[in-house]
């Protein structure tokens, strides 16, 4: 499984809501909300290069892979 961590490094800048990222990162709501939820499933590349500029943060930080053997 691999799940967005967005919402916590937003928040360690700061960014407290959807709203603000998806203003300060210049995204469609729809995107940005889902990024936030954890639930987005296909994102473009300069969504996500946008994300690691606003951030401040490399590609890698943005996703957290957890192994299946590791699930429940």
């Amino acid at each position: 499984m691999v799940r967005w961590t967005v919402k916590e490094v937003a928040e360690r800048m700061g960014i407290t809501t959807a709203n603000q990222l998806r203003v300060q990162a210049a995204l469609h709501a729809e995107t940005a909300y889902k990024i936030w939820e954890g639930s987005a499933t296909r994102v473009d590349v300069e969504t996500i290069n946008r994300l690691c500029n606003l951030l401040k943060v490399p590609v890698g930080m943005l996703l957290e892979h957890i192994p299946d053997s590791y699930r429940r």
